[in-house]
């Protein structure tokens, strides 16, 4: 997909209108976002000691490759499918009756 001003070309034959994700940088996508934001990297090796961040470096690296491949696409999409609200009706009775005892 080539992206101009405003507009996605699919194909040779078919445009439409760049919508929410489209709109970010495609160079991170499929990316692993803990290898490419070193700012993390640092912020985990200042804060946390060598013993604890040999366990945490891992996890880290395994959700950064979530999130540039899974989770990224569910993004888009859901970008491109944004939710609906359907209103409905609930309509509720209910008969109170009040014995007062003395």
């Amino acid at each position: 997909m080539r992206q101009g001003l405003g507009i996605a070309t699919m194909s040779s034959t078919t445009t439409r209108e760049l919508q929410g994700a489209d709109w970010v940088a495609p160079d991170c996508a499929g990316m692993n976002f803990y290898d490419c934001d070193p700012g993390l990297q640092y912020g985990v090796s200042l804060y946390l000691p060598e013993d604890l961040r040999a366990v945490v470096e891992p996890k880290m690296r395994e959700l950064g490759r979530l999130g540039g491949a899974r989770l990224d696409q569910l993004a888009r999409t859901a970008d491109r499918h944004p939710p609906v609200l359907h209103l409905s009706v609930i309509t509720v009775s209910c008969n109170i009756r009040i014995i007062l005892q003395r």
